[in-house]
């Protein structure tokens, strides 16, 4: 099975990350990587762009973790707890 673009710049980023690559460096050479003879190169490269601020918070582990956001939209944001809306992670009570 091929490895889609969206794969590969992850692969790429993830390799970037851990030898200590700081984002921005990581970043151009993973994009060309990752969409290296991709059919619709152009439209990758648009997409990557538009989500860009995504991955740089992935990439440095500042993404908000899917539950947070769903406690948060139903209004129960008090009992993820703060170390939770910080930190992007759930308090493991609620995920036990």
């Amino acid at each position: 099975m091929a490895v889609t673009p969206a794969e590969c710049l992850r692969i790429e980023l993830a390799a970037a990350r851990r030898q200590g690559d700081e984002f921005d460096r990581a970043w151009g050479r993973a994009v060309e990587v990752a969409v290296d003879g991709a059919p619709r190169r152009a439209e990758w490269l648009i997409a990557f762009e538009v989500t860009r601020d995504a991955w740089c918070a992935a990439y440095n582990r500042r993404g908000r973790a899917p539950l947070v956001d769903a406690m948060d939209a139903l209004g129960l944001a008090e009992i993820v707890g703060e170390d939770a809306r910080v930190h992007g992670h759930a308090d493991s009570r609620l995920v036990a």
